[in-house]
């Protein structure tokens, strides 16, 4: 899976948006044959532009900065 979205995450200085480029990997399966729904599970890793996450300063006054984030997606889907 691929996408392309914006992460809208609040800063130091204010509101930011910066767009991202994700790709990730998922599979469906359904829990017994005869099941009405299946789950899909999703890893992402992704690519923040242009600005970054930033974590508060720690004891030695250093904060870490991150461009590249990695999320997992569990779904339970109907049909």
């Amino acid at each position: 899976m691929s996408s392309v979205s914006g992460l809208l995450f609040e800063n130091h200085a204010g509101w930011k948006f910066p767009p991202r480029v994700a790709l990730g990997y998922g599979k469906n399966f359904t829990p017994w044959p005869e099941a009405q729904f299946y789950w899909r599970g999703v890893i992402y890793v992704s690519y923040l532009f242009f600005e970054h996450l930033e974590s508060s300063k720690n004891s030695f006054g250093v904060s870490e900065t991150n461009q590249v984030v990695l999320h997992w997606e569990f779904s339970i889907l109907f049909f």
